[in-house]
């Protein structure tokens, strides 16, 4: 139920930020229990699902943290410095490669010749606008005071 739901914000924020590059990152494996607990079958089929649920948008990508046991702090919750560094080395790798991509260059349209735009003074008709509003007296600034 909770990863339905998490999987369902995740796909809200990714569609009404259609705008924007998003960089998403796996869930790391705990390494406090067993292997084969059960909350890493729940990480590992979140993970399966967020890949695929994100995979037909354009404009997002999922990165896979790295695993190895030693890129994680001693109770292995966190990740410490080196885990930390490849994570960032990803994100900007990413980040430079949609830098990078070459977008096709605008299409230039000419400009119509200034024969064809010009009109003759005896067809302009000049029409002057008529006010029927009361305009304010200006006032002086010594109107301001009290004394």
């Amino acid at each position: 139920m909770l990863e339905r739901t998490t999987l369902q914000h995740i796909m809200d924020f990714v569609k009404t930020n259609n705008h924007t590059n998003i960089i998403l990152v796996t869930v790391p494996p705990r390494y406090d229990g067993t292997q084969s607990s059960c909350v890493n079958s729940e990480i590992k089929s979140f993970n399966r699902k967020l890949k695929k649920t994100v995979k037909v948008y354009q404009h997002t990508l999922v990165v896979e943290m790295d695993n190895d046991r030693k890129r994680f702090t001693n109770h292995s919750l966190h990740q410490n410095g080196q885990g930390k560094e490849m994570l960032s080395k990803l994100i900007v790798c990413h980040t430079y490669s949609v830098l990078e991509q070459k977008i096709d260059p605008p299409i230039i349209l000419n400009w119509k010749s200034d024969q064809n735009l010009t009109v003759p003074l005896n067809q302009v008709k000049i029409i002057k606008g008529t006010y029927t509003r009361p305009r304010k007296t200006p006032s002086m600034k010594s109107d301001d005071f009290l004394w």
